[in-house]
């Protein structure tokens, strides 16, 4: 991953050069991601909840475009940047680390918005990788990421899937989630891994009893939103952002609101996490200030969808289930 987060960088760099994109249009692309994406999983709420299902096409931001702001659009080399970012990485032809998702924009300032790679990229090249603390992003070539595959530096590359069975036959459980809003970690590396989990097991179904998957649309990097979604369900570290006396999800202190005693009952009591329901409040981190969403989580593949009757903004208005593509 970590290799990816220096080649990520490298795209919109150096900020001199006319590909690279000001961090002010970040939000200009976020708006456009929410006129096109938000209403494709049925209800225009703001939030970006089926981002692979969104035809999204940015070249109504082009500058050449009649309808674009001509003081807030891109150029024909900007709009390929915004293509990189959202695309896989392949080094040398082989698929490497996914791209950042659709709907990820508003925090996009973390990895490309600096005038240099984020040190957590650099710095596990240069005193983890190579040993090198002249080694710098402008050094960089997709060796280094079959080298840190080869070479593994403090064995941490989670790619032994079948060590997992461990887990399975001690009847311990894992519960996964990531927010689809993050933009320091792409999302989709963690469909990435509980796929390649699956397929050590003989398929998603064979992972149902003990490791369950959940994606959290519209939560960014471990915990808070920029579009008002549901994001909490007292997940690690984030209850630390509400305050440091916080119990459970105030209010709500029950297995269905919150992860660890939802994982607790199903590890003790033999009770499936089959939803997780997220709050989010009217002021996000101050649970006083009175909930204003709640949906729920669902386990990958299935997605949280709207039934068509009641207040989209309670979690009763919806149902877990697995979408057609087609």
């Amino acid at each position: 991953m970590q290799p990816w987060t220096t080649k990520i960088a490298t795209y919109n760099l150096p900020k001199s050069n006319p590909k690279a994109i000001p961090p002010q249009l970040f939000a200009v692309i976020a708006a456009e991601v929410i006129n096109q994406c938000d209403a494709v999983d049925g209800v225009s709420d703001g939030i970006v909840s089926a981002p692979d299902l969104c035809q999204l096409d940015l070249s109504v931001l082009h500058c050449d475009n009649e309808r674009a702001n001509a003081s807030a659009c891109l150029s024909s080399l900007q709009l390929e940047t915004v293509e990189k970012i959202y695309g896989d990485y392949y080094a040398d032809g082989k698929f490497a680390f996914p791209g950042l998702e659709v709907g990820s924009e508003a925090q996009w300032a973390f990895l490309l918005g600096g005038d240099a790679p984020s040190t957590l990229g650099d710095g596990y090249s240069q005193y983890f990788l190579l040993d090198d603390p002249n080694w710098t992003w402008k050094d960089y070539t997709d060796d280094i990421v079959w080298k840190a595959d080869a070479e593994d530096p403090g064995n941490c590359t989670a790619d032994h899937f079948d060590r997992l069975k461990a887990v399975k036959q001690g009847n311990s459980k894992i519960l996964m989630y990531h927010g689809m809003a993050d933009a320091l970690i792409a999302q989709r590396s963690s469909n990435v891994f509980y796929d390649r989990v699956a397929e050590a097991f003989g398929g998603q179904h064979e992972l149902q009893s003990w490791f369950r998957f959940f994606l959290v649309p519209g939560m960014q990097h471990v915990t808070g939103t920029p579009v008002k979604a549901p994001w909490y369900f007292a997940g690690a570290n984030s209850q630390g952002v509400l305050g440091t006396d916080v119990y459970s999800t105030p209010g709500f202190e029950d297995a269905q609101h919150d992860a660890l005693l939802a994982l607790m009952d199903w590890v003790e009591k033999g009770t499936p996490v089959d939803q997780l329901i997220a709050t989010t409040w009217i002021n996000q981190t101050v649970p006083s200030s009175g909930v204003l969403r709640q949906r729920p989580l669902c386990p990958y593949p299935q997605r949280a969808t709207y039934n068509g009757i009641g207040d989209v903004d309670i979690a009763e208005s919806w149902s877990c289930k697995i979408w057609n593509k087609s």
